[in-house]
């Protein structure tokens, strides 16, 4: 249970990251996102 917020937050991010992308094409504005990969901690142990 405690994973949905993690998994769901970087969906966003993706999302959020497409959408941005083809909205400020026309403009010559580039998007892009940085997203750290899985962090050992307890959550995933």
């Amino acid at each position: 249970m405690l994973r949905s917020a993690y998994a769901s937050t970087k969906a966003a991010i993706n999302s959020f990251t497409c959408t941005w992308a083809l909205e400020l094409a026309e403009a010559g504005i580039t998007v892009n996102a940085a997203a750290p990969d899985v962090v050992e901690a307890v959550l995933f142990r």
